[in-house]
């Protein structure tokens, strides 16, 4: 997890997976409380608890199927 300065969202939290390849986000309607804790030097860990894969429409076959995944955040505390 990672914060992305981002014009549409002020508190985007961006996902990666162990090799740092972009997962996605955590919702807009649920990142506020995530990214002031990150804001304020906190550790936040998300796993990956659900992935369910995708038919897209896209030309290009690198996009045609996506994974909607469900996460579960915890905080590591040293």
């Amino acid at each position: 997890m990672e914060r992305e300065d981002n014009p549409w969202d002020e508190h985007a939290i961006l996902l990666r997976d162990s090799q740092r390849r972009k997962c996605g986000y955590i919702p807009a309607n649920e990142n506020v409380i995530f990214a002031r804790l990150m804001d304020a030097g906190k550790l936040l860990k998300a796993k990956v608890v659900e992935k369910d894969v995708r038919e897209g429409k896209s030309r290009r076959p690198q996009n045609r199927h996506w994974y909607k995944i469900r996460v579960e955040v915890y905080l590591v505390d040293f």
